[in-house]
C-alpha cells in the first residue's frame, strides 16, 4: 500500500516539470507489458474465454501494451511533452476498449488493431521525420 502511495505522490508532483514527466514516461514504460499481461488474463477469465494457452493471450495482451506505450512514449519525446487533452483521450479510450472487451470482444479486437495501426504509421512517421533531418556524411565535407 506504500508503494501505491509514493507512487501517487510523485506522480502528482512529479508531472509538474519535464524532468519529472520524462522519469514517469520511462516508468510506465517499463511496467506497461505487466499491466497489458494482467489486464488482459483478467477480461480472459471473466469472460470465460475458452483459449487453452491462457499465457498467450497474457503475452499478447503484454505486447499491445508495450507497444502502444512505446508509441505514446515516442510522441512524448518528439514533442517534447503532450498536451493535457492527450492524456483524456488516452484514459477514454483505454476504458472504452476495456468495456467493449467485456461487452462485445470483437468491436474490442478491432479498436486494438485500430490501435496498433495507428502506432505503426507513427512509426513510419518518425521515420521519414528522421530521414528529413539527418544530413549526409559525404555532403557535410564537401567544398563548395
Amino acid at each position: 500500500m506504500a508503494i501505491f502511495t509514493m507512487w501517487a505522490v510523485f506522480e502528482l508532483f512529479g508531472s509538474k516539470r519535464l524532468l519529472g514527466q520524462r522519469i514517469l514516461q520511462a516508468i510506465a514504460l517499463v511496467f506497461s507489458p505487466i499491466a497489458g499481461a494482467v489486464l488482459s488474463l483478467t477480461v480472459a477469465q471473466v469472460i470465460r474465454l475458452e483459449f487453452e494457452p491462457l499465457w498467450l493471450v497474457g503475452l499478447i495482451g503484454a505486447l499491445v501494451a508495450f507497444v502502444l506505450k512505446l508509441t505514446l512514449t515516442g510522441w512524448f519525446f518528439r514533442l517534447r511533452g503532450l498536451p493535457l487533452w492527450w492524456s483524456f483521450l488516452e484514459d477514454f479510450l483505454c476504458v472504452v476498449l476495456v468495456l467493449f472487451a467485456f461487452q462485445s470482444p470483437e468491436q474490442g479486437g478491432i479498436i486494438a488493431m485500430i490501435l496498433l495501426w495507428l502506432a505503426v504509421r507513427s512509426s513510419t512517421e518518425w521515420k521519414r521525420y528522421y530521414d528529413e533531418n539527418r544530413v549526409a556524411p559525404d555532403t557535410e565535407a564537401r567544398p563548395d
